[in-house]
């Protein structure tokens, strides 16, 4: 019905619009023609021209018989001047801008051809002036005075009824011009008033869609909170636990890679509704193209290792340079590609080719994931990065998955200004990668970063103790509550725990070393919390907990002075990462 109701606006709208641009149209014509025959016919000066060529011609016989009466030399002179003068009038009639008036009246055209043929023939003689000749033009001027006359008075008449008629069109004519600017601004007001009710209209549509998109960013927020804060019970009690038998090691290892699936299901699905609503925002900052590869290859290599498929690198270039862009973004996308050239290869392996191309200030990267798996149909390529969709259902159920991956991927790499591109072969295998320009990056102290991952690693080999060292934890969730303490205690930190924000402050900071924040909780937020404590002066390290692991509530943090920001669900090895960057001298 509105698709109707829309046709027959676009329909009633062109019609008008033609009715006056043909309306217009004709209008211009009939003032052109007007102006046209104003233009020819000369009517407001045309009665003078001819009343001035029989001025003349009166003029020129009156001469001619006072100097045929009395023929002295000088009447001769003003005779044949007073003829020069009547000939140039003449001239100016038939060859000037009043010459369409002869065409309006034959009889005065034609006695004015006859004069001028007369004069032209007669011309020499007529310039001696001899007695005859002088009788000739005393007696034609007699008989042309008479015809000139009579012509006149004919071309007044018809010049009038002219003028009567120019002015009777040029009245309709106005009147069509008063109707066609009244319609005109009638339409021009209309269309004035329907773009300002289209602007009124986009406006609360755009407030609208604002409301709605920040309710689907509260959505998005409590979503993530209320998923990822049971999870943060399960995963950190898995961390805990401590089998006695195999049995139990292997329902644990279940419970872990079931948790973890869970948790990458939970993540494409907000990251999806996040690109979907608007929200995304990317990061700038510097790293390494080598660390990031290795990076990626090191948590997929166990992986690799059990399905007995090698994993390797591929390139002829030094991966030593430092890129600017949205890390944390790319080596999600890297992350899905591996993950899913792992997922779907039995035999053979995974090879990360890397190569790229130096500009003043830009790289251009060109990463392609190339596998020995199962392959893909032509047909099935063309669904493959579609939202919530695989190869076919058989897939789906051979290997799960939500079918988000790939969609979440190619926006990811189209919102950094690169394309993701697919190669495939039925049991041959995929080739996936992608091209994108990222700026150059500064270069880090390589030389810190190594001694610090060797004092990270060399830490970690032996069990850590901070005793002495004492954490406030600002938690409502019970669960979060203790799964925390447990990890805590475990290197011998004293814990402390507080249920919102407004205790927080309450709470003596002077022996605490380091503050785990909760964002969400009641009568007072993480982020309020963390904005009153530096504004009292409180510089020690304050840790954001969160289960929304939106950029923008990771940007919220940060200005709100927290130093580190933990999304739930953390892992035993995520605490001990900022433990030690904070507690290890």
């Amino acid at each position: 019905m509105r698709f109707l109701q829309k046709i027959i606006s676009a329909v009633g709208l062109a019609l008008i619009l033609l009715t006056l641009v043909f309306w217009l149209t004709r209008v211009l014509f009939i003032v052109s023609s007007e102006i046209k025959t104003v233009q020819d016919t000369n009517w407001h000066e045309s009665p003078w021209a001819v009343s001035q060529t029989h001025f003349e011609l009166e003029r020129m016989r009156t001469a001619l018989v006072k100097s045929y009466y009395s023929p002295s030399q000088q009447e001769i002179d003003r005779t044949i001047e007073r003829i020069e003068i009547f000939w140039s009038r003449l001239d100016i009639l038939v060859n000037g801008p009043y010459k369409a008036v002869l065409i309006r009246n034959q009889s005065l055209k034609t006695l004015t051809l006859e004069i001028s043929e007369y004069l032209f023939e007669h011309e020499d003689e007529i310039y001696e002036l001899t007695p005859d000749i002088h009788k000739q033009l005393m007696d034609r001027s007699k008989i042309w005075s008479s015809q000139w006359q009579t012509n006149s008075r004919n071309t007044y008449n018809e010049l009038s009824q002219l003028h009567i008629d120019v002015g009777n069109r040029r009245v309709t004519t106005y009147q069509e011009i008063q109707i066609l600017l009244l319609f005109i601004s009638i339409f021009s007001i209309t269309l004035l008033i329907g773009l300002i009710y289209l602007l009124i209209r986009n406006n609360r549509l755009l407030i609208k869609a604002k409301e709605v998109s920040d309710m689907k960013t509260d959505f998005l927020a409590n979503m993530s909170h209320e998923l990822r804060t049971p999870l943060n019970g399960i995963i950190g009690s898995i961390n805990l636990f401590k089998p006695e038998s195999d049995e139990q090691c292997e329902l644990i290892d279940i419970l872990d890679k079931s948790s973890e699936a869970l948790l990458a299901q939970i993540d494409d699905i907000l990251d999806y509704s996040q690109i979907e609503s608007g929200q995304l925002t990317l990061e700038k900052t510097s790293f390494c193209l080598r660390d990031l590869i290795i990076d990626c290859i090191s948590i997929f290599k166990i992986k690799s290792d059990n399905k007995n498929l090698y994993l390797d690198i591929a390139t002829s270039q030094d991966l030593d340079i430092y890129i600017e862009g949205d890390k944390t973004k790319l080596r999600q996308v890297i992350l899905n590609l591996i993950s899913n050239a792992i997922k779907f290869t039995e035999h053979g392996g995974v090879i990360i080719d890397i190569a790229y191309i130096i500009h003043k200030q830009t790289y251009d990267i060109e990463l392609k994931i190339i596998d020995t798996g199962i392959g893909i149909t032509q047909e099935n390529q063309k669904l493959l990065f579609n939202s919530f969709s695989q190869a076919d259902s058989s897939i789906k159920r051979r290997f799960g998955g939500s079918g988000l991956g790939l969609s979440i991927s190619k926006k990811l790499i189209e919102a950094m200004g690169g394309n993701l591109q697919l190669k495939s072969e039925i049991n041959v295998g995929t080739q996936l990668g992608f091209n994108i320009p990222l700026t150059k990056g500064r270069i880090e102290n390589t030389q810190s970063i190594i001694k610090d991952l060797t004092h990270y690693s060399s830490l970690s080999r032996k069990k850590l103790n901070f005793s002495g060292k004492h954490i406030l934890v600002v938690e409502d969730n019970i669960v979060n509550q203790k799964i925390i303490s447990k990890i805590l205690l475990s290197f011998n930190i004293e814990v402390y725990i507080v249920q919102n924000g407004v205790e927080a402050i309450e709470h003596t900071l002077q022996n605490i070393d380091l503050i785990f924040m909760d964002i969400q909780m009641p009568l007072m937020d993480g982020v309020t919390a963390s904005i009153s404590l530096r504004e009292k002066g409180i510089t020690l390290p304050i840790v954001a907990l969160t289960a929304n692991a939106t950029a923008e509530y990771k940007q919220k943090c940060q200005l709100a002075g927290m130093n580190e920001f933990l999304s739930k669900p953390f892992s035993l090895e995520k605490i001990e990462g900022i433990l030690v960057k904070y507690f290890s001298s």
